[in-house]
């Protein structure tokens, strides 16, 4: 599997769901390009929330590091399933028992001129 932009765990933004704990982290890497996700940018993350079908997520993929991937789950469950995880580039399929997510991406925050 090819790597994928990293992410540095940084503050808890409450502001931007009422939807349980939420962190800010940081983008680091360009991998995410595609999506136009850059290095720097900070995303919103729900923690704990279950990717569904297209959401951009932060997990963890075979023990890895914490990084960003669109998922789209295939299967009856996400025990016995596959899943299929794109960062905008590619895309790769792995057993849905071998990702742990760490949340899903409620909003994207970005410097301007930098």
């Amino acid at each position: 599997m090819s790597s994928n932009a990293a992410l540095l765990i940084d503050e808890a933004p409450g502001a931007f769901t009422q939807e349980g704990d939420t962190v800010t982290v940081r983008v680091v890497g360009s991998a995410l390009e595609a999506l136009d996700i850059h290095d720097g940018d900070r995303v919103v993350v729900v923690k704990g929330r279950a990717p569904e079908f297209g959401d951009l997520a932060a997990l963890h993929v075979a023990g890895g590091a914490l990084t960003l991937w669109k998922v789209y789950p295939e299967g009856a469950d996400a025990e016995g399933g596959r899943l299929h995880l794109s960062n905008g580039r590619g895309r790769w399929t792995v057993p849905a028992k071998n990702v742990e997510a760490f949340g899903v991406v409620v909003a994207l925050l970005r410097r301007l001129g930098t």
